[in-house]
């Protein structure tokens, strides 16, 4: 293997996700720790939202560690 083929499979770009209509999708921000994304480019997990199930997979207590963690890397970005 050559540093040409390493480096084309290390290129990895990371987005905001814009599947605003997928269960785990909460205001643009994941809340899954990983994801598999297909030979098409398109993430794996995608589940549209049912209407009143907004984080309701990961629990209110859930809800609210993700909502700290999302707060706190916002705060280090900047």
């Amino acid at each position: 293997m050559t540093w040409e083929n390493i480096i084309k499979q290390a290129d990895c770009k990371v987005k905001i996700c814009d599947a605003i209509t997928c269960m785990y999708n909460a205001n643009k921000r994941c809340t899954l720790d990983e994801i598999t994304i297909n030979s098409k480019g398109k993430c794996d997990y995608f589940r549209v939202r049912k209407a009143g199930n907004v984080g309701a997979n990961l629990g209110s207590r859930g809800l609210i560690d993700r909502a700290k963690r999302n707060l706190q890397e916002e705060k280090r970005t900047r």
